[in-house]
């Protein structure tokens, strides 16, 4: 959820950042039970504000959203003006079903960092599942125009596609986002959304090929 900082010249803090990258590598691969003990092992955590950012997304990954908020509260403790915290704190809310609480979270994320497209892909989560559908498409969109390449954006504007029930616009987004990536699973789970849901493809749950 942070942007990538470069690894130093060997120092302790150094070696830290490699086990939180190492950590990183594991949550993306989908191994976040990993992830999360190796950096739960490690007491320098506790006071560093990224890798509190990185055992939030791997409760998050895991379905563990109380625990996610809590890791990334801490996190902000420690840097109040680290956008990862705010955004993963948006996703934490959102898991909890307090979209109410998630969209400040996600603005203050937007605010922090403008330039960084996850930063608007949670805003616009964030708000479409508040039923605040204008902004939610202007934080797509705003996606789209910083990543016009990958499939990000448009599966920003499927999310909010999906919330309004506007099926057929949701099933074009997908198929823009797939175009770009085809082998993105969020971007097949939500063209089937869209499918099963849509009149015109009713019963149907064929997905992007």
């Amino acid at each position: 959820m942070d942007e990538a900082t470069p690894i130093g010249d060997g120092s302790p803090f150094d070696e830290f950042e490699l086990v939180v990258a190492r950590a990183e590598r594991l949550l993306e691969i989908g191994r976040a039970e990993e992830a999360l003990a190796m950096l739960q092992a490690d007491q320098r955590t506790a006071t560093d504000a990224g890798a509190l950012v990185t055992i939030a997304q791997c409760h998050h990954q895991l379905d563990r959203d109380d625990q996610a908020a809590e890791a990334a509260e801490r996190s902000l403790a420690v840097d109040p003006e680290r956008p990862g915290g705010w955004l993963m704190l948006a996703l934490a809310r959102m898991g909890q079903g307090r979209p109410v609480d998630a969209v400040p979270a996600a603005n203050r994320g937007v605010e922090l960092a403008p330039w960084f497209p996850p930063a608007h892909s949670v805003a616009a989560r964030a708000n479409a599942d508040l039923g605040r559908f204008d902004p939610a498409l202007h934080h797509a969109h705003k996606v789209l125009e910083l990543d016009p390449d990958g499939p990000a954006g448009w599966i920003a504007v499927c999310r909010v596609e999906i919330a309004q029930q506007r099926w057929d616009e949701a099933t074009m987004a997908a198929n823009q986002a797939l175009a770009r990536d085809p082998e993105n699973d969020e971007a097949r789970v939500l063209l089937s959304v869209a499918q099963v849901n849509s009149p015109r493809t009713a019963g149907s749950c064929l997905l992007y090929t």
